[in-house]
């Protein structure tokens, strides 16, 4: 894989970020992360082991399918597990390999990337206001209304954005956080995660302001943003200036 190119630097993002944060947590967190060959070993403890992600296994490095497969089966915990690969020329020997191995396709995820330099912060509305959390208190705001809107297990939101390791950022209407979002600064470049807007304020562009004003803020810092979606939410993060940049695959391991 490029190491220059804009797929390769979103999936170092996300790898290397899980790393960080399973540093990070020190063992005190949602998950174990570790090294396993060419593999970032996300080992889920508590009710993330048992919940929607399980385990996480991530290709880290480039490997010939039954090498790397090697190393990870049968994994080190029990229990159901999610493999995701890098976007790949050609993915049909991994394909073959992991079918082989008794995993099952998940489908895939869109990665994006958006060169940054020229963006502009956004005018905001009497009663409005962004920025990063300053407070922690302001902090556990804004991660309150991600894990309402994602419905995270305790513990599980804290563990993806760690204070002094992921910057978080809140939208304020009125003195109230109604949307928030966070940087993964890994890989030298800004990955946008955990996009969540209260449902009662969806549809009236408040998470383009504060993503608009995350990036004008990025861009002091980092050349370019990356992240991982869905295709309902190709057309939303385009509008921003995201282009995708590759797809990553996700296989389900049972464990049973």
């Amino acid at each position: 894989m490029d190491k220059n190119s804009w797929h390769y630097l979103a999936w170092q993002n996300e790898c290397q970020g899980w790393l960080e944060l399973g540093r990070h947590n020190l063992g005190a967190g949602a998950f174990q992360v570790e090294r396993v060959g060419p593999w970032v070993c996300a080992w889920g403890s508590g009710l993330a082991g048992q919940g929607p992600l399980g385990h996480q296994w991530l290709l880290y490095e480039d490997s010939e399918p039954p090498t790397a497969l090697a190393k990870l089966l049968p994994p080190a915990h029990p229990g159901r597990a999610t493999l995701r690969l890098p976007p790949l020329s050609d993915p049909t020997p991994w394909r073959e390999a992991l079918k082989a191995a008794g995993l099952h396709p998940l489908g895939s995820d869109v990665l994006m990337a958006c060169p940054l330099g020229g963006q502009t912060a956004p005018a905001l509305p009497p009663g409005f206001r962004i920025g990063p959390t300053q407070t922690a208190l302001e902090r556990r705001e804004a991660l309150e209304v991600v894990r309402l809107v994602f419905g995270d297990p305790p513990g599980l939101t804290e563990f993806f954005s760690p204070s002094g390791l992921v910057e978080q950022y809140a939208l304020r209407a009125y003195g109230l956080v109604v949307s928030a979002a966070a940087i993964w600064p890994f890989a030298q470049v800004a990955g946008i995660y955990s996009v969540a807007t209260l449902p009662k304020w969806r549809n009236q562009g408040l998470a383009h302001l504060l993503l608009t004003a995350m990036l004008a803020d990025a861009q002091t810092r980092f050349p370019l943003a990356v992240l991982r979606t869905y295709d309902d939410l190709v057309p939303m993060y385009g509008r921003l200036g995201f282009r995708s940049v590759g797809r990553s695959e996700r296989w389900s391991y049972r464990g049973d």
